[in-house]
């Protein structure tokens, strides 16, 4: 567990639940020697507060993002990483998010983005091909991807 769930006036907040570290590692079958590591993440929103400012919710945002680069970074240095999914962050093509800027700093670079969402891989990842399945084809808030990736050992 990262975060616990948030409570306002002890009610629970439905936009900022529990958020763990959520991991598995795969081993191919064909070279036992080649993992993949991949992460899913799912940071909590800070919609309506300052990313950097105090209150717990942004505070929080950010304790997670870290957490998220921190184990992909790590875990980078023994297997191939990718770590995908939902930053509560809206990408932007002009310039670096803080999302970015704080993977990037662990070692992880963006592989593919859009809308809210990130995949981001190690050294040991190569992006062979992304699409982007629109959100009202896989019935959810959130256009999908479907990656191709090369691992290697």
């Amino acid at each position: 567990v990262i975060t616990e769930q948030r409570f306002v006036n002890g009610v629970r907040d439905k936009w900022h639940p529990i958020r763990c570290l959520t991991r598995g590692v795969f081993v191919f079958r064909e070279d036992p020697d080649v993992e993949l590591e991949i992460g899913a993440d799912h940071a909590w929103t800070y919609a309506g507060f300052l990313l950097n400012g105090s209150h717990d919710v942004p505070t929080e945002h950010r304790k997670q993002i870290r957490r998220f680069a921190s184990r992909a970074g790590h875990s980078a240095k023994r297997r191939a990483v990718i770590d995908i999914g939902d930053m509560n962050k809206k990408v932007q093509n002009d310039r670096l998010t803080m999302v970015e800027n704080v993977m990037a700093a662990a070692g992880m670079r963006v592989l593919a983005k859009r809308h809210l969402d990130y995949v981001f891989g190690s050294d040991k990842v190569e992006l062979e091909d992304a699409k982007y399945i629109p959100a009202e084809k896989v019935h959810t808030d959130h256009p999908a991807f479907l990656i191709d990736i090369k691992v290697r050992p």
